[in-house]
Parts: C-alpha cells; sequence; structure tokens
C-alpha cells in the first residue's frame, strides 16, 4: 500500500475563500448598499391590490416597499395601493391587470388558479392578544341560550354573518357543520344575514338575542373582549376543537378558540407579470417588519411569514363546491352554499338577491337558497370525442342560473 501524501496546511486560502463566500451571500440576501450592483427591473411602476376594507395597510404596501424594496434596484421602483371592493373575487378582470394582491387565502386560492398568481408572504395576523398565520371559523352562541347545543340545534334559526371578505371562515364552519351533523348553516337555517360591518356587529346581534348564532373568524371573539371588557364565558362555542389543526396536523399554541380546521390566513400573491428580482426584494422588504414597526402597528399585525401551501384551502373549497368546471377548474358564486345533492334555486334576476322574511335592514340575506335535484349526465353526441364544451362554459359561470 502506497504511502499516503504529506498533508498540506489550507488553512489561508480557505480562510480567503470563506471571506469571499460570506461577501457574497452579503449581497445576495440585501446587505448594505455597495456590498454588491444595484438591480434592474422591466419597469418602475408597480401596483399592489388592497381589499378597501385594509385601508391601514397602506403604510406597509406603500410605504415600506418602496422605501425599503424601491432603493434596491438601479432606478428605484415605487408600490402604490389600488383599493378593491370586498369581493375580490368578482374583479377578476382588475386583479388581471395588478401586480400584487394581498386578500383571504380562498381569494388567492382562485387567483391561483384563474390568474396564475403565486404566493408570496401570509400575515401573521394580531388579535386580542394573540398572533397567528392561521385562521379559521368560530360559531357561537350567546352562553345563556339553552336552545342552541351544537350545529342541529341552529335548525330555523337566524344566523348573522359577514360579507365576502370572511368566506373562508364561514365555508370552513359550514364544512365542519356537513361533516359533523349533515347539517348545512344555509340551507338548515332559517337565514343567513351578512353584514359589511366589523365583527363586533356580528357579535353584538347575538349578545342582543337578534339572531341565534353568529359565524366570525378566529380571534375576533378574543379581539371584541379584549376591546369591550367582557369575557369569554358570555359565549358558547359550537364545535370547539381543544386541539386545533391544520392540513390534519395538531397545531400547537394556537391562541384563539376555532370550531374548524385552520388555514392560512391573508396572503399577499405575485401576478405573472412580475418580475422574479422584484417579488423577491418584495418579500424580504416585508420580512424586516415586526409587531413593533411603525406599519405594523398602523395595520394592527404582527409579521409577515414566508406563505405556507394553499393545499388545505384548495380542499377545502372542492370539498364545498367552490371550484367548479372542468380542467384546472375555476372559483364559483353561491352554488358553493349547497350541500350535495342539492342545486341553487334559479333566480330570474340575478343581480337582485332573493329577500328573506325576517332580513335585517341594511343586511343581504340567504334564505334556503338550495332544492333537490337530479344529477345530470352530459354525454357527448354520438361520435363526438372529449366533453361537452358549451356545458363546461355554463358550469363555471358565477351565477350558473343561480
Amino acid at each position: 500500500m502506497s504511502p499516503r501524501p504529506p498533508e498540506r496546511s489550507f488553512r489561508g486560502s480557505w480562510a480567503f475563500s470563506a471571506l469571499l463566500l460570506v461577501l457574497v451571500c452579503d449581497g445576495q440576501t440585501g446587505g448594505p448598499v455597495g456590498t454588491m450592483a444595484a438591480m434592474t427591473a422591466s419597469r418602475t411602476d408597480w401596483t399592489v391590490g388592497v381589499d378597501v376594507s385594509q385601508a391601514s395597510y397602506t403604510d406597509t404596501f406603500q410605504g415600506a416597499l418602496s422605501s425599503i424594496a424601491g432603493p434596491r434596484f438601479t432606478s428605484p421602483l415605487t408600490f402604490t395601493v389600488q383599493p378593491l371592493r370586498s369581493s375580490l373575487s368578482e374583479e377578476v378582470a382588475t386583479v388581471a391587470n395588478l401586480d400584487f394582491v394581498f386578500g383571504p387565502s380562498d381569494v388567492i386560492s382562485c387567483l391561483a388558479l384563474e390568474n396564475m398568481a403565486s404566493p408570496l408572504t401570509t400575515l401573521k395576523d394580531r388579535k386580542g392578544t394573540g398572533a397567528s398565520s392561521l385562521t379559521g371559523g368560530v360559531v357561537f352562541a350567546k352562553a345563556s341560550n339553552a336552545a342552541v347545543t351544537d350545529f342541529a340545534s341552529l335548525s330555523g334559526q337566524k344566523v348573522s354573518g359577514l360579507g365576502s371578505q370572511h368566506t373562508l371562515a364561514f365555508g370552513a364552519c359550514e364544512a365542519e357543520a356537513r361533516a359533523a351533523a349533515s347539517f348545512s348553516l344555509v340551507q338548515n337555517t332559517s337565514l343567513v344575514a351578512y353584514s359589511s360591518g366589523a365583527p363586533s356587529d356580528v357579535i353584538g346581534e347575538v349578545l342582543a338575542g337578534t339572531t341565534a348564532a353568529g359565524v366570525v373568524a378566529t380571534g375576533d371573539l378574543e379581539a371584541y373582549v379584549a376591546s369591550s371588557g367582557g369575557a369569554m364565558s358570555d359565549f358558547k362555542i359550537i364545535g370547539s376543537k381543544a386541539t386545533p389543526t391544520t392540513a390534519g396536523k395538531a397545531v400547537s399554541g394556537f391562541p384563539w378558540v376555532t370550531s374548524t380546521e385552520l388555514y392560512p390566513g391573508w396572503t399577499l400573491a405575485w401576478m405573472p407579470s412580475v418580475d422574479y428580482d422584484v417579488a423577491k426584494e418584495v418579500r424580504g422588504a416585508l420580512a424586516t417588519l415586526n409587531a413593533s414597526s411603525p406599519q405594523a402597528v398602523s395595520g394592527g399585525y404582527d409579521s409577515f411569514l414566508p406563505a405556507p401551501s394553499l393545499g388545505p384551502v384548495r380542499d377545502l373549497q372542492l370539498g364545498l363546491g367552490r371550484i367548479v368546471g372542468g380542467g384546472g377548474g375555476l372559483c364559483g358564486g353561491r352554488q358553493s352554499t349547497c350541500p350535495p345533492g342539492m342545486l341553487p334555486k334559479i333566480r330570474m334576476a340575478p343581480s337582485t338577491p332573493p329577500s328573506c322574511e325576517g332580513c335585517p335592514a341594511g343586511r343581504s340575506c340567504e334564505c334556503k337558497p338550495c332544492f333537490e335535484g337530479d344529477e345530470i349526465e352530459v354525454r357527448p353526441m354520438e361520435g363526438g370525442v372529449g366533453a361537452c364544451e358549451q356545458w363546461e362554459v355554463c358550469g363555471v359561470g358565477a351565477d350558473q342560473l343561480d
């Protein structure tokens, strides 16, 4: 066996290489100006679509991004917030012309399907004394209401809910009700009164006895208690989860009560029009913010975290019939509220919501909007190949004869 050659010392060379490695990495991850050449972008003006209800995030998506990410480029970038209506999913044409969109994860899931948007970062929201990047739904009643004990006991009762920006919370509760008691919050209650206001409006109605139960997002009850001086013992949680889970895995330390599985919270997505370097710097800029940052204080949040998979949200939407149509699928509208085996009632004037007896003034209400129907099997004509394209187009309409 040949003797081993004498060992040589590379200590100096390795030290020099390590120094080079540190300098290169520092430049790539957003080190001080001067450590690397500034990047170039295809343009300097970028637009962030933000729900009108989230105006407090303007300092984050306009001010912080322009001041932190903007100077990282040869020609500094400017970010401008464009307010969107609450029903983001109904603004497909408008959203397609945006560069970034900040919205609930179920809306972002739809944008991923319909507009090839990609999740970039998820908000760690702060409510009351707790904070989390996960969210779910809570079905609750007044603690003294002995008539409400579980989902099935809500049969024929009035329920309060929030509008389209809380579709994930309501959809998650609808899924739990169906699984626990083959019960639909829409079909089996006398009506659901949707509010375009704050969670406190829904909570106030339940405490006043105007409605038997309410549906809010996780953390809303705790935030109400913290601001009003009440107590959580004032409420009865329907279907409370002792051990919350997300994607089937237990979540430790979740700070709020929940009636449902947990899902990613509000998420910022980037559209295909965005340069990769721009998206990377936007994510990096938001990652520098923390609970004490002026933008976080103004927005009432904790921080931004890497966006998790939206797979659990997609599964929820599929289970509710929210995603309809062939191919990759599209996001539908109110037909998602009908349980399996039931179809939406035909409305002669789709722009005019049906009136419900007892619907509070100024509210949009749903009252038994479904009817039982036989499944329809559509087959190609003899000699035809593939699916019926006309039916597919009809099947993905936002109203679908509803």
